[in-house]
């Protein structure tokens, strides 16, 4: 039997609702509608804040979500469930937060650790791209952290590191556009962190597949592709095969020119502008690292993996 739910998710950079339809075996997750706000709840959260999330994006994330409330409810729903992810698991606040949102708003919110956040965006992407066997490693790169996924026979590894697109542009690009030394010394640290990452995860599968979801991800898809914002749709973004040398290519030219530039570019959301360059250093660095060509795209992801769990699906 078909059920209609809800599903939202704050992260560090965006929030994000998906009210979709699920039923049928195998299990279909169908989109009825989605929103997104970026509410930069993550802004200067680790360095002048400290660790603490500021009341302006607080007040953002208020705003996100009584937006929320008010597509949800024109549908007649069997469940709504959201989550919080990224800086708001980190926060020295987050109890704070979770009150003043339940206060204002009525929601409640679940903060996931890093391996629940994994699993249910693998459990998204997996749905979508059908990737029911064979050796995979699956990312959601987010703003603040990124998750990793990987499957090998029956085992299954799941972990989170802090490398998220906007967590790195505020800790290492600060120049217009950003100074050589800037992006080394990004891709020192971007690369030590997944050294210790694929011997964490004993990522030594010859064969082993990539695929990759998140802000980062979906924009490098339309870029890829040549879409604009009235054309993102999982349709049209889930399963593009995108290439390394690709990516690269699309790196050095952001890269060459000022985030005013950056901001006009065809098929780049001008909101992504500020992050995004970061963002593809770590796809590239991760393709690198692993010797692959190529990665597959997803838009489906935590979302759909928390419609999937609320309807009982695997």
């Amino acid at each position: 039997m078909e059920k209609l739910g809800a599903s939202i998710d704050i992260g560090t950079h965006t929030a994000r609702l998906l009210v979709a339809r699920a039923g049928g075996s195998p299990l279909c997750v169908s989109d009825i509608e989605r929103s997104r706000c970026y509410i930069r709840l993550g802004e200067g959260w680790d360095t002048a804040s400290k660790g603490i999330l500021c009341s302006d994006a607080i007040d953002r994330t208020l705003k996100a979500i009584e937006s929320f409330q008010a597509i949800i409810s024109k549908y007649s729903l069997d469940y709504v469930k959201a989550v919080a992810t990224g800086v708001v698991r980190e926060a020295l606040n987050r109890d704070q937060f979770l009150e003043t949102v339940f206060e204002k708003t009525g929601i409640i919110i679940q903060i996931l650790n890093g391996e629940e956040e994994a699993l249910l965006s693998a459990k998204g992407v997996t749905n979508a791209l059908g990737l029911t066997e064979g050796p995979i490693l699956i990312f959601d790169l987010g703003g603040g952290s990124t998750e990793f996924f990987v499957r090998s026979g029956e085992q299954i590894a799941l972990k989170s590191i802090p490398v998220g697109a906007m967590r790195l542009t505020r800790q290492f690009l600060h120049l217009d556009p950003p100074d050589p030394s800037e992006i080394d010394s990004l891709v020192e640290y971007v690369d030590g962190c997944f050294f210790n990452l694929i011997k964490d995860l004993n990522i030594n599968e010859p064969n082993i597949s990539i695929a990759g979801t998140g802000g980062t991800v979906v924009s490098l898809a339309c870029m890829n592709e040549g879409l604009t914002g009235e054309y993102l749709t999982p349709k049209k973004i889930n399963g593009v095969k995108i290439k390394k040398n690709k990516i690269n290519e699309i790196l050095n030219y952001l890269g060459s020119i000022k985030f005013e530039k950056r901001c006009n570019v065809a098929c780049l959301d001008p909101a992504k502008a500020g992050v995004i360059l970061a963002g593809l250093l770590v796809v590239s660095r991760l393709l690198h690292l692993l010797d692959k060509q190529s990665m597959t795209a997803c838009m489906s992801d935590i979302l759909e993996g928390l419609i999937i769990e609320l309807y009982g699906g695997k």
